[in-house]
């Protein structure tokens, strides 16, 4: 695990690149070195030693010039295809991004990786309420899920960075936490020059509602659940116009069963999952059954808070 001296993907200033190529003499520098060669000899034989000795050192130079050319081509080249694997046009990447935003010596404390880790080993609500979002709001969530909840259980087996993610405009490190005899949690650090910052409700896949009485039907709403969203094409019962709704598949470490929900076409968050590279994705959302649809595990999606389990702001 990292430590508070130990190196960490954020923040990294840019370093220079200093490009050097090496490979065989060019043919026609060959040919240049050939034709000195025989002319001085001739030249030689003649008893023009010194416009010879002038002409050799012409020929070295030209021949310098294109050794020259030929290694800035192909340091351009190389260049090139350095900004085009990091999307097209140099375009950096949102890692890129965050270093390029938060220079080293502007970061204030801990970085994500050291957070994270202390995170991990902390022991009580005290320790952990320093390193989390938002404590005032939802720090007695973490203390029932840490007291009374998975929290209180479960056995950390340890963690591993997994990727860099956004949402809106904040921007986080992702790392795998490895739980004994369990499902792997998500625990998200903000990348902010002001203090990295852990995501709990990203870590405790935190819904306002219990799975278990959404489920049954003993309520029909959720301000707030965390899912895993596919495309899916099952449109039956208060869902059964497809002209009307989209159609998703969820899952979530805590469902035995899959969930079919529900967006309306006309909602404007259907364009932001539509234009979405990926087709499975997690997602912050608002539901809701209609006319008891809960019951059969179907819900509309009344908002699309957050296209990841972290939300902005």
């Amino acid at each position: 695990m990292p430590s508070d001296d130990a190196p960490s993907r954020i923040p990294e200033p840019k370093r220079r690149v200093r490009f050097a190529a090496h490979g065989t003499m060019p043919d026609a520098t060959r040919d240049l070195r050939s034709g000195h060669s025989s002319s001085s000899g001739s030249r030689r034989r003649r008893g023009g030693g010194g416009q010879g000795l002038a002409h050799a050192k012409k020929e070295w130079v030209i021949g310098g010039l294109i050794v020259v050319l030929l290694l800035v081509t192909v340091a351009g080249l190389w260049v090139m295809g350095r900004m085009h694997s990091k999307g097209g046009q140099g375009e950096p990447v949102a890692g890129d991004r965050a270093e390029a935003s938060t220079p080293l010596e502007k970061w204030h404390g801990p970085v994500p990786s050291v957070i994270a880790d202390r995170f991990m080993k902390a022991k009580s609500q005290e320790e952990r309420l320093e390193l989390i979002r938002n404590p005032e709001q939802v720090g007695p969530e973490m203390e029932t899920f840490f007291k009374s909840g998975p929290g209180a259980t479960e056995q950390v087996k340890g963690f591993n960075w997994l990727t860099s993610g956004s949402s809106g405009n904040l921007v986080f490190e992702t790392y795998s936490v490895e739980i004994a005899d369990g499902p792997a949690r998500l625990l998200s650090v903000t990348v902010d020059p002001q203090g990295a910052k852990v995501d709990f409700e990203c870590y405790a896949r935190w819904s306002s509602v219990a799975w278990p009485d959404l489920i049954a039907g003993k309520v029909a709403e959720a301000a707030e659940v965390r899912v895993i969203l596919q495309p899916g094409g099952f449109y039956l019962h208060e869902f059964s116009d497809e002209q009307k709704w989209v159609h998703f598949k969820a899952t979530s470490p805590d469902l035995q069963e899959t969930l079919d929900l529900y967006l309306d076409r006309q909602n404007p968050s259907i364009r932001d999952i539509q234009e979405s590279e990926n087709k499975i994705f997690p997602a912050t959302l608002s539901i809701r059954g209609v006319n008891g649809s809960e019951k059969r595990r179907q819900f509309e999606i009344t908002a699309v808070k957050a296209m990841e389990w972290v939300k902005p702001g």
